[in-house]
């Protein structure tokens, strides 16, 4: 089986990602942008995983606050683009 993981450099992408070995495909911010809609489409119908978990998130409380646009993006946006590409 095929699992692409978002976040795959992040504390619980990596952890994914060693214990799913094989299986996984990585998926970290150089691999894909999930800000960026078009790419997730694009990379996601590449890949054609059987399955996408998605452990990218903006996690700094402090600096969300302070950046609340960009924070919504990755943690709400990103996550119904995500959805789309694998409903597509």
């Amino acid at each position: 089986m095929r699992i692409a993981v978002t976040g795959a450099s992040g504390q619980l992408g990596a952890e994914l990602c060693r214990r799913l070995g094989a299986d996984a495909l990585p998926l970290d911010h150089s691999a894909l942008d999930i800000t960026d809609a078009e790419a997730v489409a694009r990379i996601l119908n590449e890949l054609h995983p059987e399955a996408v978990i998605n452990t990218a998130a903006y996690t700094g409380v402090d600096q969300a606050e302070r950046e609340s646009g960009r924070c919504r993006l990755v943690n709400a946006d990103a996550v119904g683009w995500i959805a789309e590409a694998c409903r597509s």
